[in-house]
């Protein structure tokens, strides 16, 4: 049986990374693509930029939980923007959006 991996994905204004680990703490990839403000850059491509790095890091696999701390996720409008727009991303079953901070 193999077991969980677990999707961290930290979006700012100048970078994006992505950490994928199993339950155990074993790194299994990383990611890393521009900016994610999709105040500043707009919805379609802060997500099309977290996407290029969620993409990256948990190789192919699915992970069964992500966390997604963004810079522009602060009010409650914010995260009925983001977090139907990040469930539809097919990296992890399920999910959480977080402001970056």
């Amino acid at each position: 049986m193999s077991e969980r991996i677990f999707l961290g994905v930290d979006g700012g204004n100048s970078k994006t990374e992505a950490l994928a680990v199993t339950e155990s703490g074993h790194v299994v990839g990383f990611g890393r693509s521009g900016g994610s403000n999709y105040q500043g850059v707009g919805l379609p491509r802060a997500l099309a930029t977290v996407q290029h790095a969620a993409e990256q890091a948990p190789r192919g696999k699915l992970a069964a939980w992500g966390a997604f701390c963004l810079a522009g996720a602060d009010t409650p409008t914010d995260f009925a923007t983001l977090t139907p727009a990040l469930a539809a991303l097919p990296y992890c079953e399920h999910g959480a959006v977080y402001n970056d901070l």
